[in-house]
């Protein structure tokens, strides 16, 4: 996956080129990632692929709202592939680690505002 992290102007325009929303938004969004680790780990652990699917979803809206194409992106692809049950077990796993990867990079990214 080679897609950009965060469009910062993209979502500075969403938010009127309000820099202050934007980050305020931008941060809670990042703060708000680890609960989601937690509960994709858990619900691929019980197979609760219906749960799954809907907190894909989720995440995948959140990210379209705050401009975080490669979460978007990846997150779309994982709730497709299982939406089509496209996934065994082992692919399920290796959505899950780029799910994280993309999780962990947006988590590390500097953003200067």
């Amino acid at each position: 996956m080679n897609t950009k992290i965060f469009d910062q102007q993209a979502m500075l325009h969403r938010f009127g080129e309000n820099k202050e929303i934007s980050q305020n938004f931008f941060q809670k969004f990042v703060d708000s990632l680890d609960k989601y680790v937690a509960e994709f780990n858990l619900l691929i652990v019980n197979h609760d692929n219906e749960k799954l699917i809907k907190k894909l979803h989720e995440l995948r809206g959140c990210s379209a709202y705050c401009s975080t194409l490669a979460l978007y992106e990846i997150c779309g692809k994982f709730e497709n592939s299982l939406k089509n049950n496209e996934l065994d077990d082992n692919s399920k796993q290796n959505y899950l680690l780029q799910t994280l990867s993309a999780i962990k990079n947006l988590q590390e990214y500097q953003v200067s505002w």
